[in-house]
């Protein structure tokens, strides 16, 4: 995985938040980088899924 898509998914699963500006950096990344891996589109996916759902709190 790239660094910055590795260390963001690390810091969101470990503390089960995230900040707006990390949720919009996550959705951009998926939404524009077209060498993403399927592991990593998946990932990116369980993190914003998880933030739809509650499992992941959304924090300013």
């Amino acid at each position: 995985m790239p660094s910055t898509i590795a260390k963001l998914i690390h810091k969101v699963a470990s503390s089960g938040r995230i900040s707006r500006k990390d949720y919009m950096q996550l959705t951009s990344m998926i939404l524009s980088i077209t060498t993403m891996t399927p592991l990593e589109r998946s990932h990116i996916n369980q993190i914003l899924d998880a933030v739809q759902t509650g499992k992941i709190t959304l924090i300013d």
